[in-house]
């Protein structure tokens, strides 16, 4: 067999195994490994960790009174007389309760808002894994096509050096190279876009020369009940549940408003140092009066309307998110659907028809052309399938961020 047309035999052959064919053994990182990186040491999750010991701190805070008073005080009415003084103002006492409840609430909050960081962090990273992958398949597969034609341009002049094709044949090989060429460009600059994407998840803990990848590029499994579920994973997801907490605490608030008209006390106690009379303690007890109560009616009107503000926002959220989630859905459903007719059908015909134009070409049956068309559709068709994989594992990633569920298996192996 010529050299030209052994070659298009074996490009042809080795898509047949690209989809598990490794990126490199070498020092290699899987998904798993990844999240576990960015899950350690991504920034943004260290700060809304932080964030949320900074709210749990707080709850005793709110829950305690404030600092006692201690001070001296002299008086001189013909007798000099010293005192220590201790004073506490202490609120009523259901005050601490709401405010302590109101504290729990915002902890709440924030502990939703770790989890919500977390899985969105970890699911773009997913998201941008496969898109890493991909793009990698795709420029080996430009690589493929244009070695193939390089390997068909040498047929074309070898048969217009024996008169049996016009030279045309050999000049439309070179342009085509060119253009595939230039292709190859655009997707090295894409693919290293991405590789800066997926460091900079990684919060720079690897080196760009470890970015090395070995397991296998596999569709994600999704669960087979997940159209059934999208109402509970949006009454579920974090965003809604941050949105209800907030509500809530508003509740509480506009609670505590309500009790502020119920007065305070203040006590305070002055014990002798020194000085005459001898038995000159006092003691007293003092209740706040809300003489101003227009004050008070403000904010509770305040309180009241903060209130009915979070219940809306927690429907339009819950709204929101469960619009957003049926509409992934239904496009990671589609593309299920998209994956398998490349599978079953778009690939395997674009092989046949591959196979074919090039045994007609080398039998001097069919033209260059017909070649050429038939080589951009099956080298198109490879690349529109790892195309459609990373979109397909896009629209996935969208629900688990949005949803704060694992929906689907990412990697053999990974339950």
């Amino acid at each position: 067999m010529p050299r030209g047309l052994f070659a298009i035999a074996v490009a042809i052959a080795t898509f047949m195994g690209i989809i598990s064919l490794p990126l490199s053994k070498a020092n290699a990182l899987d998904l798993k490994e990844l999240i576990e990186i960015a899950m350690e040491n991504h920034p943004a999750i260290h700060a809304a960790r932080a964030d949320a010991q900074a709210k749990q701190a707080r709850i005793i805070r709110e829950k305690t009174p404030g600092d006692i008073v201690v001070g001296y005080s002299e008086l001189n009415r013909g007798n000099e007389t010293r005192y220590g003084t201790v004073s506490q103002k202490i609120d009523f006492p259901y005050k601490y309760f709401l405010r302590g409840d109101i504290a729990e609430e915002n902890h709440k909050t924030a502990q939703e808002y770790l989890t919500k960081e977390t899985v969105e962090i970890v699911s773009n990273l997913k998201k941008t894994f496969y898109q890493y992958y991909s793009i990698t398949h795709e420029i080996d597969l430009i690589d493929q096509n244009i070695r193939a034609v390089k390997d068909f341009s040498r047929v074309a002049e070898a048969k217009y050096a024996s008169g049996k094709a016009s030279q045309h044949d050999s000049m439309r090989s070179h342009v085509e190279v060119t253009r595939l060429e230039i292709e190859r460009l655009n997707l090295k600059s894409r693919q290293a876009r991405i590789r800066k994407e997926l460091l900079a998840l990684l919060d720079y803990r690897i080196k760009e020369s470890e970015l090395v990848f070995s397991a296998k590029l596999i569709e994600p499994t999704v669960e087979a009940n997940l159209k059934s579920r999208a109402q509970k994973l949006a009454s579920e997801a974090p965003e809604v549940k941050i949105a209800r907490s907030k509500t809530k605490s508003a509740k509480l608030d506009k609670t505590l408003s309500q009790w502020e008209f119920v007065p305070d006390f203040q006590a305070s106690y002055q014990r002798r140092i020194s000085g005459r009379p001898e038995d000159s303690d006092i003691l007293s007890i003092g209740v706040t009066i809300p003489l101003w109560f227009w004050n008070d009616r403000a904010n509770l009107r305040e309180s009241r309307a903060k209130y009915k503000r979070y219940e809306a926002l927690t429907r339009a959220k819950e709204n929101q998110v469960r619009s957003e989630i049926e509409a992934s859905i239904e496009e990671v459903l589609s593309d299920q659907k998209i994956l398998q007719v490349f599978r079953t059908s778009l690939i395997p015909q674009a092989e046949t028809s591959f196979r074919l134009a090039a045994a007609n070409y080398r039998a001097s049956k069919g033209s260059f052309l017909d070649f050429l068309d038939s080589e951009k559709a099956y080298y198109g068709v490879q690349r529109e399938y790892f195309q459609a994989l990373s979109r397909f594992a896009k629209n996935v990633a969208a629900i688990e961020a949005k949803s704060g569920k694992v929906i689907a298996n990412w990697q053999r192996g990974e339950n």
